[in-house]
């Protein structure tokens, strides 16, 4: 596998996420009254939904659509999807693929990937 390959598209999907999460966190701070907060917090979590989404998009050819792939991340507990990517992160660049993605996520984004795969 050529990782040379991933790292534009990886470049582009987080870049993607960043701009969606950056619209919707302008939108939140310039029309939300104070009165309306839940409404406020639902689109917050649905925006933390689709950029999550968006992000574990980028999992698929692995992971499979929704994580149900040859690797089912589908279900499993936030916690262990967050840990198990933080160890791949932690690890010395080398050419596996898994490792090569988690070092590209920020903490934020692996949350919203694995809060992703967790509800699906």
């Amino acid at each position: 596998m050529n990782l040379s390959s991933f790292k534009p598209k990886i470049a582009l999907t987080l870049l993607a996420g960043a701009a969606i999460v950056s619209s919707c966190k302008e939108q939140f701070l310039t029309d939300t009254p104070a009165t309306t907060k839940t409404t406020a917090n639902a689109r917050i979590a649905a925006t933390n939904e689709d950029t999550g989404r968006l992000l574990a998009s980028n999992c698929f050819q692995c992971h499979g659509t929704n994580g149900y792939g040859m690797e089912h991340l589908a279900g499993m507990p936030t916690t262990e999807l967050i840990e198990e990517m933080n160890e791949m992160k932690a690890k010395v660049v080398s050419k596996d693929i898994m490792n090569v993605h988690a070092q590209a996520y920020t903490t934020e984004e692996i949350q919203l990937i694995a809060e992703f795969f967790s509800k699906q």
